[in-house]
């Protein structure tokens, strides 16, 4: 069975490369060439046992056996063709599949390499804040400690000065309710007899 493979690029490519379908060896990477529309154009020659699991939904795309293994080309199944025993495909028929972009390993490394970088920028610029900022902080708590100590031992003198004054104004007061309560009963007696001495008097004149 022979695929033509069509690809942007050539990178990653080269002709007597492995093609696995599924992780199976099937064939190879026979031919490369330009065309005119400056498309890359590659013929695959795949053993045509494997042709019923092979249908224009299979997938292309250049792997990698590990980090520094070598590449090959890789087929994924068309799980929507119809089922193996009604295909019917020659050995000599032909099928064309794009190639999906390769994953390039160099950029991945230097893009994991520069987000790295900028993680420990950040790590090293938050140090320097928390550093920073947290002595003014404590200082701040133990200047905001001081002040509310000062503050209760002053409530507390307070408190001790003026308890005395405040207990002899209280004596005071009720040695005032005292002495107008006497002052009532005195006034209660004279109203009475006053109120004797007019019906005295009133008597006499009736007389």
């Amino acid at each position: 069975m022979r695929i033509t493979l069509v690809a942007k690029s050539a990178k990653s490519l080269s002709p007597g490369m492995e093609v696995k379908l599924s992780g199976l060896t099937v064939g190879r990477l026979k031919t490369l060439s330009i065309a005119g529309d400056a498309r890359i154009i590659g013929k695959l020659d795949v053993d045509p046992s494997y042709a019923s699991f092979i249908g224009p939904s299979s997938i292309l795309r250049v792997d990698q056996e590990g980090l520094i293994g070598d590449s090959f080309i890789s087929i994924t199944p068309d799980l929507a063709k119809v089922k193996p025993k009604q295909v019917n495909r020659a050995s000599d028929s032909t099928l064309e599949l794009p190639l999906e972009p390769a994953l390039d390993t160099r950029e991945l490394l230097i893009g994991l390499a520069q987000t790295r970088m900028r993680l420990d920028a950040t790590i090293a610029n938050a140090g320097k804040v928390f550093a920073s900022d947290v002595p003014i902080t404590l200082s701040s708590m133990r200047q905001g400690a001081g002040s509310f100590s000062d503050l209760a031992k002053a409530l507390q003198k307070e408190t001790e000065d003026t308890a005395p004054v405040v207990r002899e104004t209280l004596q005071s007061g009720q040695s005032g309710v005292n002495q107008l309560g006497a002052a009532g009963v005195s006034v209660i007696v004279t109203s009475e007899e006053l109120r004797g001495l007019i019906q005295t008097l009133k008597a006499m004149f009736d007389r």
